[in-house]
C-alpha cells in the first residue's frame, strides 16, 4: 500500500468536506441576516438580539439552523452532531434551555464550546 497516496486522497476529500461546511454556515448566515450590511436587531457590543418568538424558528427543522438558549446567550448547535434533529435528551433548539443545560451539566462549561450567535432578549415578568 502507498500511504503517501492515501494521505494526499484524504486531505483533497477532507478540504473539499471543509469547504461545503463553511459554504453551509455562510448560506445559513445570508438566510438570517447576519452578515455585515443585512439588518438584524443588536446591542451596542453588536451582539444580535433574539426574542423568544424569533428563537423559535431557529429549531433546525425545514433547513433552519439549530439555536438554544442558556443564560441568555444564544449558541448554534446546527453542527452538533448530538443535537441532531435539533433535539438534544428532550431538549429542543429554538427554546431557552437553560433549567435542562444545569440540570444535566451543572456549572461546567460545556456550552462555551458552541459558538456564540447572540443574546436572547429578557422576558418582562
Amino acid at each position: 500500500m502507498n500511504y503517501e497516496i492515501n494521505i494526499k486522497e484524504m486531505y483533497k476529500y477532507f478540504t473539499e468536506v471543509n469547504k461545503k461546511v463553511s459554504l453551509i454556515q455562510w448560506e445559513y448566515k445570508d438566510k438570517l441576516g447576519m452578515r455585515e450590511g443585512q439588518g438584524t436587531t443588536q446591542n451596542s457590543q453588536g451582539d444580535r438580539i433574539f426574542t423568544l418568538e424569533e428563537l423559535k424558528q431557529y429549531d433546525g427543522s425545514n433547513n433552519n439552523p439549530a439555536y438554544v438558549a442558556v443564560d441568555g446567550i444564544v449558541y448554534d448547535v446546527t453542527l452538533v452532531a448530538r443535537w441532531g434533529g435539533g433535539t438534544h435528551f428532550g431538549v429542543k433548539a429554538g427554546t431557552d434551555g437553560t433549567a435542562q443545560y444545569y440540570a444535566c451539566h451543572g456549572t461546567t462549561n460545556v456550552v462555551n464550546k458552541l459558538p456564540r450567535i447572540g443574546l436572547l432578549q429578557k422576558q418582562e415578568e
